[in-house]
């Protein structure tokens, strides 16, 4: 392969953070000792971010046309709006978007039909408690992709070529469902695996927390800097990134914590608190690669940095057994501050 299109493609899966964690660390101490190759990955970066800042100006203009014609539309009707319309009950100013949306939206016009027939079917039992927990069992399922893993099994061996729809009302015909309402109230409750996500996510709320009890110590030390240190630049430009972070003003921090780490990949004050700032903006996947790699190296964040790693695995589903690993070696860890949080998750 042409050695200038092997270091392009390499300063891309760097950039992308493709890279896994020995491989970007050769490719680091790579740009440290070869100027070139580090002048290349800044000016690679810089142009990605003007594309980057000129695509989400026009992202964003384009987005403000689509959500004005969709609210015409009535894209943005839910099923709150389809009980409403079936009880009589819906506001005047939405009878027009909806009746459009009925006629236009196939998939629309059968979730009203689907939701009908469960109101009347119900109310054929008289047991009007158990639509809202029907309702909330059916909502798990779909969460949990159980209707459409189904639908997609039959694809994977039916001989036609037809892919099913994204949504599937049911894997059942819908007056069936009306009239085993309960039923499947007791079916449901046995099924595992449509509660053990929700459990997880109720431990993420109830455990994550913005770690700032470090951060006044970390933020005295860099305030502390005289003429005579030799890494002046790094620690104030640190602090002020730790000051936004201060003010979890996380989406402002993102951005200077990447400029950061790519002076400075070492720095594992930063790499932590810009692990925390990942999550805080959603971008779990992210954080964890963040987290791993302070796993990797000695330092004073290893403690933290596993068990926000396993934070994030929880939120992320294909990774919640990686979660459950962790957190037992948080459990066996008696030096570890978070082991009563972990064993009481395990328990």
């Amino acid at each position: 392969m042409d050695q200038d299109l092997y270091k392009s493609q390499q300063i891309d899966k760097y950039l992308d953070g493709l890279m896994e964690i020995e491989e970007k660390d050769r490719f680091e101490h790579e740009m440290n000792n070869d100027a070139a190759l580090s002048k290349s990955v800044r000016i690679r970066k810089d142009v990605i971010s003007g594309i980057h800042l000129y695509g989400d100006k026009r992202l964003k203009n384009m987005l403000v046309q689509v959500e004005s014609k969709l609210e015409i539309e009535g894209f943005f009707l839910n099923e709150e709006h389809i009980r409403q319309f079936l009880m009589n009950d819906l506001d005047d100013s939405l009878s027009d978007k909806f009746a459009k949306r009925l006629e236009t939206d196939e998939d629309f016009a059968k979730e009203v039909d689907f939701q009908n027939d469960l109101l009347s079917g119900i109310s054929k039992f008289g047991k009007v408690a158990e639509e809202s927990e029907l309702l909330n069992v059916r909502k798990k399922m779909e969460n949990e992709d159980f209707f459409d893993k189904i639908e997609n099994d039959k694809w994977l061996h039916n001989t036609s070529s037809t892919k099913p729809s994204a949504r599937i009302i049911s894997i059942f015909n819908r007056r069936q469902i009306a009239v085993a309402a309960g039923m499947l109230l007791l079916i449901a409750a046995s099924l595992f695996f449509i509660f053990k996500p929700n459990q997880f996510d109720q431990f993420y709320l109830a455990n994550y927390r913005v770690e700032k009890t470090k951060l006044s110590a970390v933020l005295d030390d860099l305030e502390s800097s005289g003429m005579g240190i030799a890494d002046k630049k790094r620690r104030e430009q640190l602090l002020e990134i730790l000051l936004l972070y201060e003010s979890n003003k996380f989406v402002e921090a993102l951005p200077l914590f990447e400029n950061h780490l790519y002076d400075y990949p070492d720095d594992q004050d930063a790499r932590f608190y810009y692990g925390v700032s990942l999550l805080e903006t959603k971008k779990y996947a992210v954080a964890t690669k963040e987290f791993e790699t302070l796993l990797n190296k000695s330092g004073s964040w290893n403690q933290d940095a596993k068990w926000y790693l396993a934070l994030s695995f929880l939120k992320i589903r294909k990774s919640q057994e990686e979660a459950v690993t962790l957190f037992k070696e948080i459990a066996d860890d008696k030096n570890s501050p978070y082991q009563s949080k972990a064993l009481k998750l395990l328990n």
